[in-house]
Order: structure tokens, then sequence, then C-alpha cells
């Protein structure tokens, strides 16, 4: 009778499994029954819960480990509220600002020439000196557009437009006032991804292998979310961004609220190495978080808690004179001081925040230098850490920086 009753019941759910149930020798009444599951083919996509959530809550072996069963029983676990928290955000109105207000252009010629004027530039006499071969950027003078034989760079200095490749789209990429503190972590994403119906697999490769969702859109830059759970596979976390919605840790920057560092009070900056982001905090009031680009592991930005002690709006950059990696820069905006030569600023030559970039200095998109430069003071604090401990701490592994 047992028996007849428990496939009834399991028959009246309409499962698409085929059970074999059968007590066990020396079995009990109170003892549950051997349960071996033959063929198991819910329809997740549309949207079958396979198992009911009673049946769930007592024996998730039998079920599959996703489905809206599944679902109600892991918001349960992690305490998930009903509806899917987002961040509370205050807009920032540009009021039609530009991103920039100067134009640049890479200098792509080996030892270009630079002129006194339009006229020696187009005949190319009497050039009056060279940039040396590196890492070079010049501003332009005026409205610059593609197509002008000449560039004035600065008073009384020209160059011919086959010397420069001009850049005239500047990063749009800028982060979030937070209007409301934040009790969880959360993360930006990075790039591009499919959401996975659960934590899948990264190979040594780098492939990602999971089960897709194809009930939601992809993800991509800008995108950001709360993270309701992590669980780690392998050597890599992954992040809950909803239900049946995970992300790889290798494609989110995720920032975990944070209580000031020891002596530093009132407003602060932490910037984690690790993570790649930028945070400001007015004591343990999380303000403004970004994306950021910190120094190469061959540059890399060094940890400590420091102070700004200088703000520049404007200003030039250069350092390696006559080695390969030689850099100069023109009218970088927003520079702020914190360690020696190393500071926040805006940066136009790229747009890759979220990935180490820099000679030791800490990128930003100029919208967020900007907001930074204006918020920050002479005298706010600034911690620069590295969860996973890579970074050297030893200061005799650093020298004076003063570089982009």
């Amino acid at each position: 009778m047992r028996r007849l009753t428990l496939f009834l019941a399991l028959t009246s759910l309409s499962l698409s499994v085929s059970f074999s149930l059968s007590l066990a020798e020396g079995e009990g009444p109170n003892d549950a029954p051997t349960v071996d599951v033959l063929n198991a083919a819910p329809n997740v996509d549309a949207g079958d819960a396979f198992c009911a959530p009673g049946i769930y809550s007592r024996a998730p072996e039998l079920c599959p480990e996703y489905g809206p069963a599944a679902d109600n029983a892991h918001i349960g676990s992690v305490q998930i509220p009903a509806t899917v928290p987002q961040l509370k955000i205050t807009p920032v109105d540009h009021a039609n600002e530009p991103i920039l207000t100067l134009a640049y252009a890479r200098v792509i010629a080996p030892n270009a020439p630079v002129f006194a004027s339009a006229e020696d530039a187009l005949t190319g006499a009497n050039p009056i000196r060279w940039f040396a071969p590196g890492f070079v950027f010049v501003s332009l003078v005026g409205a610059a557009k593609e197509g002008q034989p000449v560039y004035q760079i600065n008073p009384g200095q020209f160059m011919r437009a086959g010397d420069l490749k001009l850049y005239l789209k500047p990063p749009k990429y800028e982060g979030i006032v937070l209007a409301e503190q934040p009790t969880r972590p959360f993360g930006f994403v990075l790039r591009w991804f499919r959401l996975c119906r659960k934590p899948g697999v990264v190979e040594k490769d780098g492939t990602v292998n999971c089960d897709v969702n194809p009930n939601v859109d992809p993800v991509d830059r800008p995108d950001r979310f709360i993270i309701l759970d992590k669980v780690k596979v392998g050597q890599w976390y992954w992040y809950m961004v909803g239900p049946q919605q995970w992300i790889v840790q290798q494609w989110m920057a995720v920032v975990t609220p944070a209580k000031p560092p020891d002596g530093v009070t009132g407003k602060w900056i932490d910037v984690n190495i690790y993570e790649q982001t930028v945070v400001a905090y007015d004591a343990d009031k999380l303000v403004y978080a970004t994306l950021a680009s910190t120094g190469r592991n061959i540059f890399p930005t060094r940890p400590g808690t420091f102070k700004i002690y200088q703000k520049l709006p404007n200003y030039k950059m250069g350092g390696a004179e006559g080695k390969s990696d030689y850099y100069y820069l023109e009218d970088i905006p927003n520079i702020m001081y914190f360690d020696e030569g190393r500071s926040f600023h805006a940066t136009y030559w790229h747009d890759q925040f979220g990935y180490k970039r820099s000679h030791g200095c800490v990128n930003l998109s100029p919208r967020d230098a900007k907001w930074l430069f204006n918020w920050a003071e002479v005298g706010t604090g600034v911690y620069v850490h590295d969860p996973s401990g890579k970074t050297p701490t030893d200061p005799a592994f650093y020298g004076f920086a003063a570089s982009p």
C-alpha cells in the first residue's frame, strides 16, 4: 500500500521522470525509501517546476539543480527578497557639457617634427623640435576634425596630419552616485556575457563552460548588479545576480561596502587593485563607485594609506626618456597626487577601465576624474590595497613615480 500511495502522489504531479521506489531490507516505517532516478527530463525552458516546492524541500536530491522549485529553495537559503533588489542611484546631470574640453591626437610617426608655423609644417621646412618614439599624445588647439593637413598643438607649434592619429571620441564610461547605502556587495560588468542558470566551470585556457540561460538578455558594460550569493568553483567565484542568473568572477568587478581604515576620518577613497575599482566614502557612507585602471604588474600602484597632497586641474606627464617605454602626455585633466608621483587623473587615451593599464597612477574616465576632483580635497585619505596579496608592499620595490 505504501508503494502505491507514493506512486499515485508522484503521478499526480505530472513529473516527466521514472522512479524505482522500494523499501530496503530491514528498513523501518519511519525510514526514507531508497530512490533510483532512471530518467529525468524536465521541460525547464517551458517553465515546468519538475518538483513542487514541498517535494523539493523534503527530497532535493530527486530534483534538478534549476527550475522554479530549486530557485525558491535557494532564494530562501540565502535570504533573497521576493523582488530582486536594485541599486538606488542619483543621476548626474552633465548639462550638455562635453566629456573633454580639448581634442587629442597620438603621435604615430617616429621622431615626428614640430614646426613654428602652419606654412613650415606644410612644406616640412625648419622644424623646431622632434618627438622621440614612444607613447606620445598631444592636445590640439581649436576645433579639430579629420582631413586637416596641419594641426596646432600649442601656441607657435604645429604638426603635420600624417604624423598624428586623432582621438576625437573620448571615453564615455562613468561610475555611479549612490542615493542609498547598499547593504550587499555589487558589481560592474566588465564585458559581454551570457548569464548561466547555475555556476559553471572555467577551463585552464580561460574558456567558460556553463548552462546558459536563454530566457534572459546577455549582460555587458556598463551593466551593474547587486550580488545575491556567491559560490566558488575551482579557483573562481560565481556571482548570483538573479534567479538562475550567474556570472563568473573574471567578468565582474565587485564593490563590497567597507569601513574606514585605521586612522582615516571624514572623506576617503578606496582603491582596490584586485577588483580595479575606486570607491569614494564619507566616513562609512559609500558615496560614489566606478571602475579604474591601476598600475600594470611591472609598474604596480603601491598599496598603503595616503593623503591627497596636490590637485592640478590640468598638466602634462612623461617619463622613461631614452627607453622603450618612453611616454609623454599633454594636458591631462583633473590630477590629484597622493603618493609621490602617483595620482588619480582623467584618461583620454583608453577606455578599458576595470583592467590594469598604467605606469602606477590610477586611471579614471574623464567624467569619473572630474567628479572625484570636485568632491575630494587636499588631505582626503586614500587607501590602496590588494586583497589577493599579489602586489608588492615592500617600499624598496617602489621608486619615485611620475607616471600615467
